[in-house]
């Protein structure tokens, strides 16, 4: 990595959560909408089935949003559609891409990647 690509990841792991504003390394306060269930991967807030097994310190606040280094290791990257609504898969070296998390989304939920299988003009066929 050079200097500069250091100096952005070490930004990016210093951060406190968006959500709570813990340090990385950390619980996320309760009602935190940033932590996730840390039985299914889920939103805790949305994660009512595993309430009861659901340990905090499992998944504590990294520094970085949840879901991207995923992204990042399995290559999944997307930019904004320029011909509609919503995203398109591409590369990470292109010019605008992010970690693709919806794509890890469905992924999780539907254990199969086909997400863009079910994509049209950026719209849910």
């Amino acid at each position: 990595m050079t200097p500069e690509e250091l100096e952005v990841v070490a930004f990016v792991h210093e951060a406190h959560c968006p959500g709570c504003d813990v340090a990385p390394g950390k619980p996320h306060e309760a009602g935190c909408d940033v932590e996730r269930c840390s039985v299914c991967g889920w939103q805790k807030l949305s994660c009512h089935e595993h309430e009861e097994t659901h340990i905090p310190e499992s998944v504590p606040w990294t520094g970085e949003w949840p879901g991207k280094p995923e992204c990042r290791e399995l290559g999944w990257w997307c930019i904004p559609n320029p011909t509609g609504r919503g995203y398109v898969p591409c590369d990470s070296d292109i010019p605008g891409a992010i970690e693709d998390l919806n794509r890890l989304a469905v992924f999780r939920a539907r254990g199969v990647d086909n997400h863009y299988d079910t994509i049209q003009n950026g719209r849910t066929a």
